[in-house]
């Protein structure tokens, strides 16, 4: 008797032992992730916080980095310490656009060093251009791995809404809008030109470095709500029209002629047309005849705006007199030297070799003032007709994705009339692209499992409607295998 309630109190004894290390490996597991949820929660901080600089004070800077920047990487270091493993599963995923900018740095090198640049001040561009471009979208895209695409494109619409505040205020005259725009500019020591956009309260322009840039973020907003309604509504099996999409988009259009944008108007434009095409092009035969003559009636009403100043309602300002002028002598740059001048290409440099061409253009003079305003004459400027060679890689590989770049169309005829865009000055593009390659994704493996889905549906149909004498042949055969 003594012996058993011995073993009895060692096998107790063994059992409670054993729970306490279960119980602590448990306690340990949840406290590991734990930290791991803090963590990530504070890497998605710091990217918000980024993005928002990004928005609405992009020159601010500590030191030489700027504070986005500082952000940024910061988010960058959390995610490399907390998920070491998904840093590669965004090389995996997003390969395709990390070596066009790879091929695009080296051939930014190879033009500037063939066109005798500085080699410090070409130095500084890869970095600022391609090697930002390349680490913005590896944390970002690991951010949407681990939060999905929906957050990202979430906290870039807030950080847009802010500043879309400050440019509706601007444009009503309230003084308090116009003094944060000028608070942020003394702290981000803006240069005399853009300075003088707020001071003189010339165009709305909300917390944006200019009133062009803030255009390029409703553009990208329209391109990243897309890319949105495009994972929750399952294009590819819904037909109808999203009208949630389309309000949200007129918004954007609305706040482009706030701040005096034309170009977005026209993307839009464009894009409505291509998307009522797709949609319902039923309705676009209605309502097409029906906008031709609603523009003749506006007419009238665009030249009262016009006379009232609206800058939008105008297509003879100096601003859009002398594009077709650039437009011409950017394409003479890029004639005279199809290898390209290189990273630091300024096309104001050479405007006295070619003046004698353009004297009798409307405002010749202006291509000693302004750069070409045409993002892809400046691509060609810079890198040459080998920048070309990158369009097998950029062309969608995939319905999904060809979809996703109808969301881009207000953002492509945007930068035709201006100097913004990818490789140049647009880096929060690369933001929006992280999450659109993983939509792009999503949608491709839901189209695939649809297709796998409908065949195999397919095949138990054709089985079931099968004729009885082909059936019993099939059937015999098989018993007769069997016997």
């Amino acid at each position: 008797m003594p012996q058993a309630i011995t073993g009895y109190l060692v096998v107790r004894g063994k059992i409670k032992a054993m729970d306490r290390a279960i119980l602590g490996t448990r306690m340990s597991d949840v406290k590991s992730d734990r930290r791991l949820s803090i963590l990530l929660k504070t890497a998605l901080l710091l990217f918000a916080v980024s993005i928002t600089l990004s928005v609405n004070a992009v020159k601010l800077s500590a030191g030489p980095l700027p504070l986005r920047s500082v952000f940024l990487l910061g988010s960058g270091a959390i995610l490399f310490l907390a998920m070491p493993k998904k840093i590669f599963v965004t090389f995996a995923h997003c390969w395709r656009i990390l070596l066009v900018l790879l091929f695009a740095a080296l051939l930014g090198v190879f033009t500037s060093i063939l066109s005798h640049a500085d080699i410090v001040q070409v130095t500084i561009q890869v970095f600022e251009i391609h090697v930002q471009a390349a680490i913005g979208i590896i944390i970002v895209y690991t951010l949407v791995l681990h939060f999905g695409p929906r957050v990202i494109i979430a906290t870039f619409l807030a950080a847009l809404a802010f500043s879309a505040i400050f440019a509706v205020g601007q444009a009503l005259g309230v003084n308090a809008a116009w003094e944060a725009r000028a608070i942020i500019g003394r702290l981000s020591n803006d240069t005399a030109a853009t300075q003088d956009i707020y001071i003189s309260r010339a165009r709305a322009m909300g917390l944006a470095y200019s009133p062009v840039l803030f255009a390029t973020h409703t553009c990208l907003a329209i391109a990243a709500l897309f890319a949105w309604r495009a994972l929750s509504t399952d294009p590819h099996k819904n037909r109808s029209i999203d009208w949630a999409l389309l309000v949200g988009c007129l918004i954007f259009g609305l706040l482009a002629a706030v701040t005096g944008n034309r170009s977005p108007l026209l993307g839009m434009a464009i894009f409505f047309a291509i998307y009522f095409a797709l949609r319902a092009p039923g309705l676009l035969l209605i309502v097409l005849p029906a906008l031709l003559l609603a523009s003749v009636a506006a007419q009238p009403i665009l030249e009262s705006m016009d006379d009232a100043g609206v800058r939008v309602a105008s297509t003879d300002d100096g601003s859009a007199v002398g594009r077709t002028t650039l437009r011409n002598y950017g394409w003479m740059l890029v004639q005279a030297r199809p290898m390209g001048y290189g990273l630091t290409f300024d096309s104001m440099r050479y405007a006295e070799q070619f003046f004698s061409q353009l004297r009798y253009e409307d405002g010749p003079q202006r291509v000693r003032q302004w750069p070409v305003h045409n993002y892809f004459l400046l691509l060609l400027g810079k890198y040459g007709f080998f920048i070309l060679a990158l369009i097998p890689i950029i062309l969608p590989t995939s319905r999904a994705t060809l979809f996703l770049w109808l969301g881009f169309v207000p953002y492509i005829v945007h930068i035709y009339f201006h100097n913004e865009g990818p490789l140049q000055s647009d880096f929060l593009i690369f933001f929006i692209l992280a999450a659109v390659i993983n939509i792009a994704r999503t949608n491709t493996a839901r189209m695939q499992a649809q297709s796998g889905a409908d065949e195999a549906q397919g095949r138990r149909w054709r089985r079931a409607f099968a004729p009885a004498a082909r059936r019993g042949n099939a059937s015999g055969h098989i018993s007769g295998q069997a016997a």
